[in-house]
């Protein structure tokens, strides 16, 4: 990866806060897998394009766009206007539609604003978002053959309706 990439997991605030644990928690624990971060999108963008391609991973901004004035976020005219200008975080380990039923992983940039415990301000490399299980470690030891520096941090995300 040939952008200027900062390692976030060196700047990370400790966080003890866990999610609730009950079957009614619209909160989950995460293994965020996180290939690179930095402060500008656009070099960020192109080495996660290189890293999916040389993961053999799908590739997905998601549908949103980037610009300096209203950061990452869904266009004005997206299909739906509830989301429309505005931004929610990848919540699950398969949101590329080119991912879904397959054994590739998938990645996206997101904002290290919507994560609790991360620093903000960031762009990241997202490559999973994981249990805290065997998986998050093996596929971190398999990203790790290409993407050295790759990291695991734990988050929460929330996992209730959005609608």
């Amino acid at each position: 990866m040939n952008g200027k990439i900062v390692l976030l997991g060196l700047m990370l605030a400790t966080s003890s806060a866990r999610a609730d644990d009950s079957p009614d928690s619209s909160t989950a624990t995460v293994q965020l897998l996180v290939l690179g971060a930095s402060r500008s999108y656009e070099g960020l963008r192109e080495d996660a394009k290189q890293a999916a391609a040389d993961l053999g991973f799908a590739f997905s901004d998601r549908g949103l766009v980037y610009d300096e004035k209203n950061g990452l976020h869904w266009p004005e005219d997206f299909e739906d206007e509830m989301w429309a200008g505005g931004y929610v975080p990848r919540r699950y380990d398969d949101e590329c539609e080119e991912h879904r039923g397959s054994a590739a992983g998938c990645i996206s940039i997101e904002s290290s604003d919507a994560y609790p415990g991360l620093k903000p301000g960031y762009f990241l490399i997202v490559a999973g978002l994981l249990g805290e299980d065997d998986a998050a470690k093996k596929r971190l030891e398999d990203v790790r053959n290409v993407v050295r520096d790759a990291y695991l941090t734990e988050t929460t995300v929330y996992t209730g309706c959005l609608h």
